[in-house]
């Protein structure tokens, strides 16, 4: 799998992150109804081990894949394929997004 390293700010804390790039070959890509994209959490395995939490929306997905969209503290606009298993649904009062639309 292909990946592309990014590097964002949370909180005041710099974060690198592979960003896999998923093989889409025969697979079912689906994309949420513009303007009703539910907001999520995404848990990303960083290039060091660690893991972090982005407070993001759900743009497209596959039964495998997620497309989760977040905004950093300068406020630059991120889009990624995230593992399914990492991307949750959350309640209004868990999500602290910074979303910024591009």
């Amino acid at each position: 799998m292909t990946t592309r390293v990014i590097n964002f700010r949370q909180d005041g804390v710099e974060f690198e992150y592979a960003s896999p790039i998923p093989d889409l070959t025969a697979k079912t890509v689906r994309r949420f109804s513009y303007g009703e994209e539910p907001k999520v959490i995404a848990e990303l395995e960083l290039t060091d081990g660690r893991t972090v939490e982005v407070h993001g929306y759900a743009e497209h997905w596959t039964t495998d894949e997620v497309v989760v969209t977040w905004s950093d503290d300068d406020l630059r606009h991120f889009s990624v394929w995230v593992p399914a298993g990492n991307v949750r649904h959350t309640p209004e009062d868990e999500w602290h997004g910074n979303f910024v639309s591009r």
